[in-house]
């Protein structure tokens, strides 16, 4: 089946039209495809692993280039596939202009915000209304930085969260290519003209991103420290809100986005539960993962899945 979800009606109203497709399978996985609207008009997508019914939800957010295959591959492989073998309830959503979410006619227009402000409580409302649970909500790099950000704002509401986990995710500390001379400059010029990052070209990941979210991204960490919305509200004014238990984990090869900067996120969290995990040869590790290996190397599958699996145990 195919699930049509519209997020836009009031929540007495909202409605769930099925149409009929061709069943579906990531290796062994079941998996149902859901479509919804989130109150902007935007077309979303969300992957549910089948089989984990009245299990604990969990929330798999993608990063930058990315898509639902980073967390289960359509051999069925991926920290998805894992954690639904241990009993979870796994929920993958997309990003506008990600995998089945549709790049839409405003893809240009697309920004970070738009997916604190819409994705996020569009994703939440629906898997809430399916699961009758508040989830665990779990972010990869700027999925994780979105997280923070919704809830900060309070567009993302708590009352949805049991907890949360993000890895490389910060904004605090910009990446090496801001500080050389006109890059920044260049890169907007370059994205007037394509109309899109192109990610793909670039061998950074499946999916071209949206101008929009890369000047979003370069304006924030060209700025360190001073992250705020476009209304100039200050994101981190509201990391006090953010009280469930936290596990944060960073890398010391990860050259995107750098341990310094995550933890200094970790250390704004309001959350009297909170864990920071540094992964690197220094701390007993067998790698300084890179940005993309702390999850899905082979080594990370045997020593930082089984942590992730402990902790939300």
């Amino acid at each position: 089946m195919l699930h049509f979800f519209d997020n836009r009606l009031g929540t007495a109203m909202k409605k769930e039209l099925e149409i009929e497709v061709a069943k579906q399978k990531y290796g062994d996985h079941a998996i149902e495809h859901f479509q919804l609207l989130a109150k902007d008009n935007v077309a979303l997508s969300v992957t549910h692993l089948c089989g984990n019914k009245g299990g604990q939800p969990i929330v798999l957010l993608h990063g930058s280039y990315s898509t639902r295959h980073f967390w289960i591959s359509q051999k069925g492989i991926g920290l998805g596939a894992y954690l639904t073998d241990h009993g979870f309830d796994i929920w993958v959503p997309e990003f506008r202009g990600h995998g089945f979410s549709p790049k839409g006619k405003h893809f240009k227009r697309y920004s970070v915000e738009q997916q604190m402000k819409f994705d996020l409580p569009a994703f939440s409302e629906f898997i809430f209304h399916k699961t009758k649970q508040a989830a665990v909500w779990f972010g990869h790099s700027l999925g994780g930085l979105s997280l923070y950000g919704s809830i900060s704002q309070g567009w993302l509401q708590t009352q949805y969260i049991k907890g949360l986990i993000t890895m490389g995710s910060q904004v605090s500390e910009g990446d090496r290519y801001l500080k050389i001379p006109f890059v920044p400059f260049l890169a907007d010029r370059l994205l007037d003209i394509f109309g899109e990052f192109p990610a793909k070209k670039l061998g950074l990941g499946p999916e071209n991103e949206a101008p929009g979210v890369i000047r979003d991204v370069i304006s924030w960490k060209k700025r360190g420290g001073n992250w705020s919305s476009s209304d100039g509200i200050s994101f981190w004014d509201g990391f006090s809100k953010i009280k469930q238990p936290c596990l944060v984990i960073a890398s010391r090869g990860d050259t995107t986005d750098s341990f310094e900067g995550c933890e200094y996120l970790f250390n704004q969290l309001g959350s009297k539960s909170k864990q920071f995990i540094l992964l690197g040869v220094e701390e007993g590790y067998a790698k300084d993962y890179d940005h993309v290996g702390m999850v899905i190397d082979k080594s990370a599958q045997q020593e930082v899945w089984p942590l992730i699996l402990s902790w939300l145990k």
